[in-house]
């Protein structure tokens, strides 16, 4: 059997551990190097990312000095608010997710300041790390490891959740959460963070490591000065603290709609699988790559806005097999993880466009807006 997973953050007797490569892994990761043997391609540092990205700062440069100074007419600050909003959600899918990954870049400064600057907006790059690199991206909807599928106690994602009585309406409720999980999660792990720096963090079973000094300073220094961009500046240019505040809400909600729908269409649909283990037993029989393709779905392969916008997060099965590629070659390689689980009789699960994938999530809540019939399933009322 190997480990997969870093065992820094997990004790041993709570590690999961997966099977052997197969021959499938193999196949794949020959057809890979192929690929970017015969086109020379850099697997991080893209010209087109380091474009893209220059642009997206733009966007929310441009776009915050614009609502700043634009005219006092209610829609236009409304309509300035959600195009800030979205320029937000595409630095955090297409910037800070690579940087995060050490994705974006072979120099590791740079994929810092990057990272940082999810901080800046309010995504803790620190918790970030160990919640979705290192729990999400190793043990992917497994309950009681993956926190991405953890919906405290608001959201019934998986079958083995406890049911509530609110779960039943959550299908419909779904709407009015995504947009205020970015304001949620700022205010929470400030909490977190100080419990961290105590020795008490955990995410539920799971310690969380001490934070370091340097990331004291990060997550300290990098939430003031963001308080300083989109709360000081405004005031010092007469705007109100109501309006302030309510202009934040407008763009956050803009930036939480779209962002946190985005990362719930890759693991929480009908067509993934969510397995399990027990404290007896921490063993999943099978290959670490073909247990991330029956957890993972992608969607809206042939719309180069959506890939673009996205940062290529509609290829999230490739992306959960090589999180150190950059983004920008996901649909090639997409195409050729077609291929080899063809060859292998893999099953690639995808949706045609990003409307199906959102159907899929909605169904899927709704399934679990019911209450489980198993007698082995936890129910609460």
């Amino acid at each position: 059997m190997q480990t997969t997973g870093p065992g820094v953050l997990l004790p041993p007797e709570q590690r999961i551990t997966f099977g052997k490569r197969s021959n499938f892994t193999q196949a794949l990761h020959n057809r890979v190097d192929e690929y970017f043997a015969k086109t020379a391609y850099p697997r991080k540092d893209s010209p087109s990312l380091y474009l893209k990205t220059v642009v997206i700062i733009a966007w929310i440069l441009g776009g915050w000095a614009g609502l700043l100074l634009s005219p006092p007419i209610l829609w236009v600050k409304l309509l300035g608010c959600a195009f800030m909003g979205l320029g937000l959600a595409a630095y955090a899918m297409n910037v800070f997710h690579d940087a995060s990954h050490g994705s974006y870049s072979h120099n590791s400064t740079l994929n810092t300041v990057l990272s940082i600057g999810g901080d800046v907006m309010g995504i803790s790059n620190y918790f970030w790390r160990i919640r979705h690199n290192r729990l999400h991206h190793i043990y992917t909807n497994i309950p009681g490891y993956d926190m991405e599928i953890y919906g405290d106690g608001f959201v019934r994602m998986v079958p083995t959740d406890p049911h509530l009585w609110h779960h039943r309406y959550q299908h419909l409720f779904i709407w009015l959460i995504y947009p205020i999980i970015p304001i949620y999660w700022f205010l929470s792990e400030i909490k977190l963070f100080v419990e961290a720096c105590q020795g008490k963090g955990r995410y539920g079973d799971i310690a969380i490591p001490v934070p370091k000094s340097q990331d004291v300073l990060v997550f300290v220094g990098a939430r003031l000065l963001g308080l300083a961009f989109f709360v000081g500046l405004p005031l010092a240019m007469g705007y109100s603290l109501l309006e302030t505040i309510v202009g934040l809400i407008v763009i956050y909600m803009t930036y939480g709609l779209v962002a946190v729908q985005v990362f719930m269409l890759a693991h929480v649909l009908e067509k993934v699988d969510f397995p399990t283990v027990t404290k007896n037993d921490r063993r999943l029989d099978e290959d670490w790559y073909l247990f991330q393709i029956r957890t993972t779905a992608d969607f809206a392969h042939r719309s180069p806005l959506v890939c673009w916008y996205l940062g290529g997060l509609n290829y999230q099965v490739i992306h959960h097999l090589f999180p150190d590629i950059c983004h920008i070659h996901y649909p090639e390689l997409a195409d050729i993880l077609e291929e080899v689980c063809a060859e292998h009789g893999v099953i690639y699960r995808r949706y045609t466009t990003t409307w199906d994938a959102i159907v899929s999530c909605y169904r899927w809540l709704k399934s679990m807006a019911q209450a489980p019939l198993e007698s082995g399933i936890p129910v609460s009322s």
